[in-house]
């Protein structure tokens, strides 16, 4: 392998990392709501997906890789013994009122593309809509509605660090930094941001380090829990930066 494919091999691993990563926070996130089901899909998705980078690149961030699996793998067991048909009792009430059927997120998109057409120029129908896209793979439309939303309101933090997610998706690695840099320019206490860039930093090829220790400890500060995983991998590679074990009360 030359170096320019090596490099864009390594550029390719990198961004899909990043976007399991950013998928196990939204199986994590559902989970939390209540939807186990969709929770155990989505963690399954991630191992599959982690897996396979593992098996055909073993010596790619092999701490963080294989640490991950083990997450996924927890949280499999977990969400599966849940899942198990609870008995009911024979006595059921009767007239209990039938359970509400979830929204299809296909429905929801149908009605925020209809939002956005009777709306052009308002960014929250667009930032909506671009999310959506995000959420259900459509990773082009995602990208083209953040930004037509920025264009209007660049001064929205939380849609250009979900842009800055979204192109991780499409492998812009560079262009995603830009997007979260973005949104910590507008807030620079939005923990998510600076996590992203640490991830974003501990992962290039060479990893600098020294940048994603002091974007992981800034979201430290600001309340994000800590990852001991990115804290193995950033100890192993720079053994001259303290890194914190705990997050700032």
């Amino acid at each position: 392998m030359t170096g320019l494919s090596a490099g864009v091999a390594r550029a390719t691993l990198q961004s899909d990392y990043l976007d399991i990563y950013i998928k196990m926070n939204e199986a994590e996130k559902v989970e939390i709501a209540g939807d186990d089901r969709d929770a155990l899909a989505g963690f399954e998705d991630c191992y599959t997906r982690l897996a396979a980078i593992h098996k055909s690149n073993p010596d790619w961030e092999n701490a963080l890789v294989t640490s991950r699996l083990g997450d996924c793998r927890m949280k499999i067991t977990e969400l599966e013994a849940k899942l198990v048909p609870a008995h009911k009792p024979a006595t059921a009430v009767a007239t209990a009122s039938p359970a509400a059927v979830p929204e299809s997120p296909r429905a929801r998109l149908a009605e925020l593309e209809q939002a956005a057409k009777a709306s052009p120029n308002d960014p929250s129908a667009l930032f909506n809509l671009g999310t959506a896209y995000y959420q259900l793979d459509e990773t082009d439309e995602a990208i083209a509605t953040l930004q037509r939303g920025l264009a209007i309101a660049p001064g929205n933090a939380y849609a250009h660090n979900f842009l800055g997610c979204a192109l991780l998706r499409n492998g812009r690695i560079e262009s995603a930094a830009k997007e979260f840099q973005k949104a910590i320019g507008i807030d620079e206490g939005f923990a998510d941001a600076h996590y992203n860039l640490a991830i974003l930093y501990a992962t290039e090829d060479p990893p600098a380090l020294v940048t994603a220790h002091a974007q992981y400890k800034r979201a430290l500060e600001l309340g994000m829990v800590p990852d001991p995983h990115l804290q193995k991998v950033l100890r192993a590679g720079n053994r001259l930066v303290e890194i914190p074990v705990t997050a700032a009360p």
